[in-house]
């Protein structure tokens, strides 16, 4: 027996059981030169399979804790996606980034880097790469970090001085080579379902996710309920901006290929109130959190978020991966009015707000912006209230399919799914 199947032993016997059921549906390559020479292991999905690879040769080195949490470092990458998530030309940087995300959620890693200590003793524990990665480039444009013709890093550390970062080429965290959009999509569901299939042996045997990684796999593992594709294309339709962008790919229709030529360019801007009064539960919220990813994942560009209780308590870009604050402000009374005077004093004018709320409070007399109210799936009533203006949506619970309601919405009579097919 090698000291990987005891570390997977380990694992059975500690706190680890999710990390060793992941384990037990893996492929395992073991090998001198499967790996580069300074890498213990790494996990990567390929053709469907999720392949753990480690290299044999440098088993001496760790002990069997050691070992163990290596195994969990790579593990972390797969589940948050770190291959997919890399930026375009982010390289050494976005290793080092994920390294220290990474890192963080391990309890009593002493391997590698960490936030906290050396030369990252400035940088907060348990935030994403992409935050990290920003530091790393904050401080590259000060100078404080430079990178080298063989892509190594060096930053300042004690006494201002330059010193190398310590960290191996992790294959764990490498942007795919495919282009193909539906093998990352295989890759997604096929790291989504080992992860279901590792939490329920968990929660068989030892309660659920390991400590602090509960919001991470709830994340991974919830799914909007609500086609918010088809449903802001049918709700918005006609309203979406349509200006024009100057190109060289096309001519001028006026002055031929000597003057840049006209392109239609169309921007849907989407802005998200959510209704934190004390009507809305923590159940509601955390549904509401769900459809929002739902959303995003559907729209790739930011979307403006405002929660709202009895006036505007938080304001906040999300960008695509990043990760949406679930700890809301208010809990008291409500007001609906205050995200429609907040957009009109900062002049920004959405092409539609999606209004998470119950529908209970105050809501404007006259629409200023094109509203979608979406109610949460365990309100009371099957009747939405009467709103002055805008589309009442319902989530739908899980499973629901009411005969004359569609699919999409949850909605009698309505005509999201031919919308979804032009």
């Amino acid at each position: 027996m090698d000291k990987i199947q005891k570390a997977q032993i380990a694992l059975l016997t500690s706190n680890g059981i999710f990390y060793a059921a992941l384990m037990q549906q893996m492929n395992r390559i073991e090998g001198k030169d499967v790996l580069p020479k300074d890498a213990l292991a790494a996990v990567l999905v390929q053709n469907g399979r999720i392949n753990l690879y480690t290299n044999c040769e440098l088993y001496d080195k760790f002990n069997l804790d050691q070992m163990c949490r290596i195994l969990e470092h790579e593990m972390l990458h797969v589940i948050l996606e770190h291959g997919s998530r890399c930026p375009s030309g982010a390289g050494s940087l976005w290793n080092i980034a994920s390294d220290l995300a990474v890192n963080s959620l391990i309890p009593g890693m002493d391997l590698g880097l960490l936030p906290g200590k050396d030369q990252f003793k400035d940088f907060p524990l348990a935030k994403s790469a992409e935050f990290y990665y920003g530091l790393l480039k904050d401080k590259q444009g000060k100078g404080d970090l430079s990178i080298d013709k063989d892509g190594d890093v060096s930053m300042k550390g004690k006494g201002g001085k330059m010193e190398k970062v310590k960290t191996g080429k992790c294959p764990s965290t490498e942007k795919s080579d495919s282009k193909s959009s539906d093998a990352e999509k295989l890759a997604k569901e096929v790291v989504k379902q080992a992860v279901a299939e590792a939490m329920a042996e968990s929660s068989r045997t030892a309660g659920g996710a390991p400590a602090g990684l509960e919001s991470i796999i709830d994340d991974l593992l919830k799914k909007s309920t609500v086609n918010w594709k088809a449903v802001l294309r049918q709700f918005v339709g006609s309203a979406v901006k349509c200006g024009s962008k100057s190109t060289w790919k096309r001519q001028s229709r006026r002055f031929g290929d000597t003057q840049k030529g006209k392109m239609p360019d169309r921007m849907l801007e989407v802005a998200v109130a959510i209704d934190t009064s004390g009507s809305i539960t923590d159940e509601d919220l955390a549904e509401f959190v769900g459809e929002m990813k739902g959303i995003l994942k559907s729209y790739k560009s930011k979307i403006h978020v405002v929660e709202c209780g009895t006036s505007v308590d938080r304001a906040y870009d999300l960008k695509p991966h990043t990760k949406i604050n679930s700890k809301f402000f208010g809990r008291g009374g409500g007001d609906l009015r205050p995200p429609y005077e907040y957009f009109k004093e900062k002049r920004k004018k959405p092409n539609v707000l999606v209004y998470f709320t119950d529908c209970y409070e105050q809501a404007p007399d006259k629409e200023t912006i094109k509203t979608l109210w979406v109610r949460p799936s365990q309100v009371d009533g099957t009747k939405p209230p009467e709103m002055p203006f805008g589309k009442v949506l319902q989530i739908p619970r899980r499973g629901d399919s009411r005969s004359g309601y569609c699919p999409i919405c949850n909605q009698p009579g309505c005509n999201c799914n031919t919308a979804a097919r032009r």
